[in-house]
């Protein structure tokens, strides 16, 4: 970073600050994963009964990545914001712009629903929805219900439902960014609660060593070319709201493959477009809401000389999901709860393509009813039922019924259960893939089950859970195909644990155990990329408003054996740190190191990862 780029940014932040801040509401309790003061947000939630209520009305397990989570950290995408939250695993398969999947509670990325406020983003169905490829910009946090969410929000939420919430509730200030780091990465981010932008570009050129059986290398065509917008706007005229919100995504970069089998010139180019109106009528118990909303992704792929591809000769594709969707919901409070229904329509049209110049297209829909009923039963116990009625075109229905409730001990201690069942219709990918798919597939349903101890006063607040996966038709990738397992089951163990701050420190442990994953169809055999164990170690320093030092941190991410039928990936620790220091008020440049001890590992057996790297940034907050 030049000395004058330098200070034309400080120039810049410092005109930003010189106008009147508007007043803040205080700040209400957090149960977010940051150790330091969250936003006033974070008291309430929108995602785990879909409707807005406080966190802690709810029965299920919600997590939420905060604004303050996004800044402090310096997470760039939603992949990064979701690797420390309990139950979730992120693979990566290189440098920033690379994939990103992740396995929620072990039920993998094609069974965890992605929204972007409250509605599905285009991807699912042609298997290129990646959350590596989402920037934060613009985004004000991230709610991340475990555990099947189908009633409220029908096929592919048999994980749970990811969130992505752009609409800002509280803040009025403007954050802006310019960062500088290794691999030639470089950034501008300004993020308005009415308008974001980012640019980011990266060379992302490394040397890594012979790992796993695969020589020496080095990697120089995963560069990432990256620029978002994203708008919104809202108005209220008495009882009735309009909101409306639009933003894109495009993105081009280099993707080699494996390193026993690279593809040094391929290169892709995706367009990430949504737009949405929301129009609302709220009374004194009740709010009534209409959503449209719009969604594509297009994905261009090229090799020119593609002399390792699977055709061994030059080749292009070009994949597109495009979807429409309207959800009338209506929201009735009572003295315990509220009672929740509406009608879910979306249509879209998919195209998958081999390079052979002449792909399908497919279309699919969906239709949607649905019902949940939230009720005190006494002063101590707090239960809801619900049920959701889907027809997914030609893929057939499903009925998902869900049970649960909260039953309080006092003094902080809570239990929460909840049973429910789930489904996932085979996506365009499963079954017109050519040469890789099944048009036989039948559709997933499982059964869900979990309980957890929460424990407030213990600690800075602990949790303890269990969970419950059993699948019948699970659709399973092999080395050839895709097909359904008969019978499969998932079971594990979580735990999350935080400190009361002390003199500005806290610290948080949490662990996830994924003691079984097993394909139950004649030999028992682990499902592919469920790590048994996974556990995120956070210490944490946030200093007072006008302190030099505002915050500082270290964080040790460990992911168990990672089983692959496409090559397997080793335990790893990788151990991240961080430091912000003010230098003006207002003003931080913050020090970011990943990899802090140059661990050379893999996420996906076959990809080699950067090691240490640094990132230099000049903030506004």
């Amino acid at each position: 970073m030049s000395f004058r780029s330098t200070a034309a940014l400080c120039a810049a932040i410092a005109a930003l600050h010189a106008a009147p801040a508007l007043a803040q509401p205080a700040p209400q309790p957090a149960a977010s994963p940051s150790p330091e003061p969250a936003l006033g947000e974070i008291g309430r939630v929108v995602t785990s009964d879909r409707r807005d209520e406080p966190l802690g009305a709810t029965s299920k397990t919600t997590y939420v990545v905060t604004k303050a989570d996004i800044v402090r950290r310096g997470f760039s995408t939603v992949a990064a914001a979701l690797d420390d939250v309990p139950g979730i695993v992120v693979t990566r398969s290189g440098p920033i712009g690379s994939s990103a999947t992740i396995s929620l509670r072990g039920t993998g990325s094609n069974r965890t629903l992605v929204l972007l406020d409250g509605r599905p983003l285009a991807g699912a169905q042609i298997g290129t929805l990646d959350l590596g490829a989402l920037p934060t910009a613009g985004v004000e946090r991230i709610e991340i219900v475990e555990g099947g969410g189908a009633t409220l929000y029908g096929t592919g939420a048999i994980g749970g439902v990811i969130n992505i919430v752009t609409s800002a509730r509280n803040r009025r200030d403007t954050i802006a960014s310019l960062s500088t780091g290794t691999f030639g990465e470089h950034a501008l981010v300004i993020d308005t609660p009415n308008f974001a932008f980012e640019r980011r570009v990266a060379g992302s050129a490394f040397a890594y060593p012979a790992y796993g059986g695969d020589p020496a290398g080095v990697r120089d065509d995963v560069d990432l070319g990256s620029t978002s917008l994203r708008g919104r706007t809202a108005t209220r005229l008495g009882t009735l709201g309009l909101s409306l919100d639009a933003g894109i995504v495009s993105r081009h970069l280099g993707v080699p493959g494996p390193a026993a089998f690279i593809t040094p010139n391929a290169r892709q180019d995706d367009v990430d477009a949504d737009a949405r109106a929301s129009l609302s009528r709220t009374s004194a118990r009740a709010a009534t809401t209409l959503d449209l909303a719009a969604t594509r992704l297009a994905l261009v792929y090229r090799d020119p000389v593609a002399a390792e591809s699977f055709t061994g000769a030059p080749f292009a594709f070009l994949n597109v999901e495009a979807r429409a969707q309207a959800s009338l919901r209506n929201v009735v409070q009572n003295d315990g709860g509220a009672l929740v229904y509406g009608l879910d329509l979306a249509r879209g049209s998919d195209r998958i393509d081999a390079g052979d110049g002449n792909p399908p297209v497919h279309g699919f829909a969906q239709t949607a009813l649905y019902a949940q009923d939230q009720v005190r039963l006494s002063a101590a116990l707090r239960a809801y039922a619900g049920l959701r009625a889907e027809r997914d075109g030609a893929q057939g229905g499903a009925l998902a019924p869900s049970l649960g409730g909260t039953w309080s001990f006092g003094d902080g201690l809570a239990l929460r259960a909840n049973a429910s069942t789930a489904f996932r219709a085979p996506t365009a990918v499963d079954l017109y893939y050519p040469g890789f798919s099944n048009p036989n597939l039948r559709p997933e349903r499982t059964k869900n089950l979990d309980f957890s101890i929460d424990a407030a006063h213990v600690l800075g607040g602990a949790s303890l859970g269990w969970f419950l996966t059993a699948g019948n038709d699970l659709i399973v990738a092999t080395s050839s195909s895709v097909e359904n397992v008969q019978r499969a089951v998932i079971a594990g163990l979580s735990l999350d644990v935080r400190t009361r701050p002390f003199h500005g420190f806290t610290a948080r442990v949490n662990l996830s155990d994924l003691y079984r994953a097993q394909n139950l169809t004649g030999s028992e055999q682990r499902l592919p990329r469920r790590p048994v164990l996974a556990s995120n170690v956070e210490l944490a320093y946030a200093g007072t408003p006008r302190a030099v030092l505002a915050s500082a941190g270290i964080v040790a991410h460990s992911v168990g054996f990672n089983p692959d039928a496409f090559g397997a990936a080793q335990p790893f620790t990788r151990v991240d740190a961080y430091t912000r220091l003010r230098i003006a008020p207002g003003t931080l440049i913050s020090l970011r190191v990943y990899d802090l001890g140059n661990e050379r590992y893999e996420e996906v057996g076959g990809f080699p990862l950067p090691g240490r790297s640094f990132t230099l940034e000049l903030s506004t907050r």
